[in-house]
């Protein structure tokens, strides 16, 4: 099963695969504290990932 495939048959699904993201600063992993806003737990740094 090809990358494509398996991407496809999880969004048919309705299953989203949870993305990770990572503090640039600190380099560990950030916490989602609404959808698509990260916040490192270290640095206090919040990223907006738009999907």
């Amino acid at each position: 099963m090809s990358i494509d495939e398996l991407k496809s048959s999880t969004f048919q699904m309705g299953v989203k695969i949870p993305k990770k993201y990572y503090c640039a600063y600190c380099e560990i992993e950030m916490k989602e504290i609404s959808p698509g806003i990260y916040k490192c737990k270290s640095c206090k740094s919040i990223t907006n990932q738009g999907d």
